[in-house]
């Protein structure tokens, strides 16, 4: 199914009744959206949590599912490669893991206590406790295996 203007075309698969809304492509076609590609900038922020010193410990000991805990700063560029894929995992593994993000820069307290020395470091707890971590920017593929290995 094709909406078409001129000889431009925005091909997709749309079942009837799923349209939320429609738009124009790169090229000047007009799309219309599924229903299940519309996630909102609140809905990923409600997901993925900004953390605290403070907060941080309570929110990770209290947590029953596992706990991914992301050190970052604001002008880190790797840092920022890292955005889609903790979207990813946020929507792969939902209610089943809990994502932080912590501000290295504003939180030295917890830098201090789980030795970060290179940013981004993605922490992974469990029950409470580092079940594993991963330092610098790495590719989707190799967060979703370090994801399967320690869930």
């Amino acid at each position: 199914m094709g909406v078409s203007e001129g000889s431009r075309t925005c091909v997709g698969f749309i079942p009837a009744g799923s349209v939320v809304g429609e738009g124009r492509s790169r090229y000047g076609a007009v799309c219309k959206r599924r229903a299940s590609y519309k996630r909102t900038l609140a809905a990923r922020q409600a997901e993925i949590v900004e953390s605290s010193d403070a907060a941080l410990d309570q929110q990770v000991s209290s947590s029953d599912t596992p706990v991914l805990v992301d050190f970052y700063a604001q002008w880190c560029g790797p840092c920022k490669l890292l955005n889609p894929i903790l979207d990813w995992a946020s929507d792969e593994y939902g209610s089943g893991l809990k994502i932080l993000k912590i501000d290295a820069d504003t939180n030295n307290k917890s830098v201090a206590k789980y030795n970060i020395s290179a940013l981004p470091t993605l922490i992974l707890f469990k029950n409470g406790k580092v079940k594993s971590q991963i330092v610098g920017a790495v590719a989707k593929s190799r967060v979703s295996e370090f994801l399967k290995e320690n869930i």
